[in-house]
């Protein structure tokens, strides 16, 4: 954002990507049910996804939270927290490590979690106006012409 202007993004399948692991693949089956989060899991995971590496990298890094649990590195309870964190420390160790703090724009929980990820790699981050999304579309459908009034 520069002058109240959007002037680029990126977005990730990040949630989506989460639920297939933990819905459709082994590791899901390792996840114990109805566990808290762990902090120390989470951010374990951030930093291993957001470590640099190549293509596959990702790709190795999720098979890789398998074996963790079957040498007894994580338990079932961590490695849904671990396997959060991993994707992302993937997505935010996709982008240049910004220069000033960067805008979380989530409900409260998941901003929780983006806030915890973000500072276990260094970055400052502040939070969007929780209204900032419907303020956003008010003003887009307003810009357009679909209604009348102030944004």
């Amino acid at each position: 954002v520069r002058d109240g202007r959007i002037v680029g993004f990126k977005t990730y399948m990040t949630g989506e990507l989460y639920a297939a692991a933990k819905d459709h693949t082994i590791l899901g089956r390792l996840i114990e049910p109805d566990t808290a989060d762990d902090r120390d899991a989470f951010v374990k995971g951030v930093r291993a996804g957001a470590a640099e590496g190549g293509s596959g990298a990702l790709l190795h890094r999720l098979f890789s939270a398998r074996t963790l649990v079957l040498f007894g590195h994580l338990s079932g309870r961590q490695i849904g927290p671990y396997l959060s964190g991993l994707l992302i420390g993937a997505e935010i160790g996709d982008r240049p490590r910004p220069s000033r703090p960067v805008t979380i724009i989530a409900g409260s929980a998941l901003a929780d979690r983006y806030e915890l990820a973000a500072s276990s790699l260094g970055i400052a981050t502040r939070r969007a106006p929780a209204d900032c999304v419907a303020a956003g579309h008010h003003a887009v459908a307003r810009r357009a012409g679909l209604i009348g009034g102030r944004a």
